[in-house]
């Protein structure tokens, strides 16, 4: 089955690529915020993951972070961060915050579907591809899901794709308002990378850790703490400086539930 075919829309969705890439990544990540808060991106992980990235990691030795190839992804196989102008906003997903510097971003396709038209285009696109029936009409929906998006961001060759949080809890996400971070992995022959480790990303270091644990709703849509918030979480909240000040001095901070 072809995968990626061209489409009667392609012009249209090439030219909001443009538009995207032209305003830049900290203009539809963190907007209105200082542009270093989305140099600087967090993904929190499992404790098993996290303990690889010591807070003192040496740039020169540091591991690095890794492509998701979950089928179940948002965005097909990815890095999945969030800027750190969101703090806690992926803690959803583990204890363990691991911080790290973009590379340069200035030349990076953007594809920002935290605009409905502009998402709606990826719906448009993937209704006139021919493993549409597969997503709809078959038990395989993540896989031809997974299929999909990784097609069109090779065809378009995204590099990054802007989108709201699309799990939630209400301590920690703020739909309206936080950016997540789908990033792609290259490989050298120009392939898009479906697992393996990612070259985007500097000396990833173990910043944060949390004291709450989450599972998801029975809907799967949220996620619900096993502790819950206790009336102290909105003032250890860390903000954006604090994390970056910890990166910088290879510091941990510590959050309670």
């Amino acid at each position: 089955m072809t995968i990626g075919i061209p489409t009667a829309i392609d012009a249209q969705i090439e030219a909001a690529i443009q538009s995207s890439s032209s305003q830049g990544l900290a203009a539809l990540a963190a907007p209105g915020r200082s542009p270093v808060e989305a140099s600087y991106i967090i993904k929190y992980t499992n404790p098993r993951y996290g303990g690889k990235y010591p807070p003192a990691t040496n740039a020169l030795v540091s591991p690095s972070l890794y492509v998701s190839p979950s089928p179940g992804f948002t965005w097909g196989a990815a890095l999945y961060v969030c800027p750190v102008a969101y703090p806690l906003s992926g803690g959803i997903y583990g204890r363990c915050g691991v911080v790290a510097q973009l590379g340069p971003t200035n030349s990076w396709r953007l594809f920002n579907a935290t605009d409905p038209a502009v998402a709606g285009l990826y719906v448009q696109w993937i209704q006139r591809q021919p493993m549409f029936s597969m997503l709809t009409l078959s038990t395989h929906s993540q896989l031809a899901n997974q299929v999909l998006r990784n097609a069109f961001r090779r065809r378009f060759r995204i590099d990054a794709v802007v989108f709201p949080p699309d799990e939630l809890n209400s301590h920690y996400v703020r739909r309206q308002h936080d950016k997540w971070l789908a990033i792609s992995e290259w490989l050298p022959s120009g392939r898009l990378a479906t697992f393996g480790p990612t070259t985007r990303t500097l000396s990833p270091k173990l910043c944060v850790i949390l004291a709450e644990e989450f599972e998801p709703t029975k809907s799967g849509i949220g996620r619900q703490a096993f502790i819950g918030p206790t009336p102290f979480l909105a003032a250890m909240k860390p903000t954006p400086a604090d994390i970056i000040k910890a990166y910088q001095k290879s510091n941990l901070l510590w959050v309670g539930a």
